[in-house]
């Protein structure tokens, strides 16, 4: 932070996402430094949108107190230290696909160095040319990051964490074109799926709509086709595997169980 200058930074709580006045800090600042974060026990889902809608460079209103809200586009890039892999829940995974993870392996606990700030105060210049350095590096592959090989597990956490939908899709189906499943079948798979891995299935309309929006970019459709004379709705482009079998139990086996 003193490299970076404190007059630059904010430092928040996720749960802050969400405050009334909970953005008004960031205004003019470049980098939102969230230190020990813990995944948010309410407003879990506004916490996500907000920080899609700030990393994504939409426009953001933020309020002011005793002052006209502000509206634009804030530049603040975002650092999250936590202890653990945040559960940060999307349908989508929007946000976890803009994330760089880095995994830190040594702990300094019962070993901290006091003095530390100190030491690191009189190397500032050389902190500063071997950020610079990284920064041509940077530049001269196009001005992106690149994703840590020893992070890409955590990141795979966090995905299957904030929507384990994703999991769900990739341990059962299939995309084909021509293929076609009932929705009734996908969702009793889902829930024998979810109940394995004691997760709560949720409602069939809830699961509908998670459903497409994590299958949105293989472009699946809903329609309907006729069995003895009667419609069933289905989901067009998608097929179950192989490894669906297990999952595919009956009504009734769903019922006598419990599910």
């Amino acid at each position: 932070m003193s490299l970076f200058g404190q007059h630059n930074t904010v430092a928040p709580q996720l749960e802050e996402l969400c405050d009334t006045f909970g953005l008004q800090p960031w205004l003019g600042k470049p980098l939102a430094s969230f230190t020990d974060a813990r995944a948010p026990e309410r407003n879990r889902s506004a916490v996500v949108s907000q920080l899609l809608r700030i990393v994504g460079g939409d426009t953001v209103t933020v309020n002011r107190k005793n002052k006209d809200a502000w509206s634009g586009y804030l530049p603040t890039r975002i650092i999250v230290y936590s202890n653990e892999a945040l559960q940060l829940t999307e349908n989508s995974n929007a946000l976890t696909g803009r994330m760089l993870v880095l995994k830190m392996n040594k702990s300094f606990y019962d070993k901290e160095d006091t003095d530390l700030f100190n030491k690191l105060s009189t190397e500032l210049a050389g902190i500063f040319n071997w950020a610079m350095a990284g920064l041509d590096r940077r530049l001269a592959r196009g001005g992106h990051f690149v994703q840590p090989q020893s992070g890409k597990q955590l990141l795979l956490l966090m995905e299957q964490l904030g929507n384990p939908l994703n999991s769900f899709v990739e341990d059962t189906f299939v995309f084909d074109p021509v293929s076609q499943v009932k929705k009734d079948d996908v969702f009793l798979c889902w829930k024998r799926w979810a109940v394995k891995r004691s997760l709560p299935p949720g409602s069939e309309m809830s699961f509908k709509r998670r459903f497409l929006a994590a299958t949105q970019e293989k472009r699946i459709e809903t329609g309907e086709s006729r069995a003895d004379g009667e419609r069933v709705p289905i989901y067009l482009g998608i097929r179950f595997n192989t490894s669906a079998g297990e999952y595919l139990k009956s009504v009734e086996t769903f019922e006598t169980e419990g599910y």
